[in-house]
């Protein structure tokens, strides 16, 4: 699948990646280039963690923006190698932060920029923003594998 052919596709994100509902945090792709991708996921009420993460004040969890952004990842580098169907694993988080909370009603946009490659792991420099005020950055490191 061409860069292209994943812009504003629900489908594309569903091929790219093996998560589904509750665990699958993309809903659109926005933008792709050699060496970063966007999307965003849109935060509703209905989410299963809102019921315990908190009742009477929702806030959307870190550690979900964090696998949010390494979906993201994901999607961008089986874009790259669909032949050999990579998968990206999670390897490691770094510098994060968290500047703002995230609430239902949220679109929660985020980038993903590649700034180092070693033999098959990546380093992903990631922000995400709510309208235009960043929520969270940091780096996310992602190794790649061949799909069993």
């Amino acid at each position: 699948m061409s860069p292209d052919q994943l812009l504003n596709n629900y489908k594309a994100v569903l091929e790219s990646l093996p998560h589904r509902f509750p665990f699958l945090l993309i809903d659109r792709i926005t933008a792709v280039t050699d060496d970063s991708i966007s999307g965003y996921k849109n935060i509703t009420f209905n989410e299963p963690m809102f019921t315990g993460h908190f009742p009477e004040m929702p806030v959307y969890p870190g550690v979900y923006m964090i696998e949010s952004s390494a979906q993201l990842a994901g999607i961008f580098l089986f874009s790259r190698d669909q032949d050999s169907k990579p998968m990206g694993y999670l390897a490691g988080v770094d510098s994060f932060v968290f500047k703002k909370t995230v609430h239902p009603g949220d679109q929660l946009q985020i980038q993903c920029k590649i700034i180092k490659k070693k033999m098959q792991v990546y380093i992903f420099q990631v922000v995400g923003k709510v309208e235009d005020s960043i929520v969270f950055q940091g780096e996310l490191k992602v190794i790649l594998s061949l799909r069993k």
